[in-house]
């Protein structure tokens, strides 16, 4: 798509105030799920199975990515799974 093709008034922004994404061809939001009409995403496999003890020793080994404003995490290469910045 070209700039001359955008039209910002064709886009459709999720109904959840608190999601900053916009509504896919199939009515759903890209970012959390949620539907047109408002309905919440069906649960992923992820969270609809039991957590009680599930990966907890992943979790408490964990390591933040050092850079204050990303919420990354290092993954086994060294560097942050979302930012891409070196530990």
């Amino acid at each position: 798509m070209t700039a001359e093709e955008f039209d910002p008034e064709d886009r459709s922004l999720c109904p959840d105030g608190n999601c900053t994404g916009l509504l896919g061809d199939d009515g759903r939001c890209k970012e959390c799920g949620r539907s047109a009409n408002g309905a919440p995403a069906s649960p992923t496999p992820l969270e609809s199975a039991p957590t009680e003890d599930a990966g907890r020793d992943d979790f408490d080994s964990r390591q933040l990515c050092s850079d204050g404003s990303c919420t990354g995490l290092i993954g086994e290469d060294g560097r942050c799974k979302e930012c891409g910045k070196s530990s």
